[in-house]
């Protein structure tokens, strides 16, 4: 998996969720909500967190430095652009 599409699916999963939840409360799925959130909340599926978004990006911040020699302003655009 692209480390950067990784990274974006952690943040979806941890920052996002909320959101989700929110919108999903707005509509008639109620049912659906309560499956997912029981599932998540009983630990059948282990959902990333925050120290799992942390330890994502400071490995892409590896990966910049080391591997992909991106310049050093990259990494902050994607940020600004929201792609991050």
């Amino acid at each position: 998996m692209n480390p950067v599409n990784a990274y974006l699916l952690i943040k979806r999963l941890t920052r996002d969720w909320q959101r989700i939840r929110q919108l999903m409360n707005a509509n008639p799925g109620d049912q659906f909500i309560k499956n997912i959130t029981g599932v998540r909340e009983a630990n059948a599926v282990k959902y990333p967190d925050d120290e799992d978004l942390d330890g994502a990006a400071q490995g892409l911040l590896r990966l910049q430095a080391n591997l992909f020699n991106w310049r050093a302003n990259y990494l902050p655009q994607l940020f600004l652009r929201g792609w991050v």
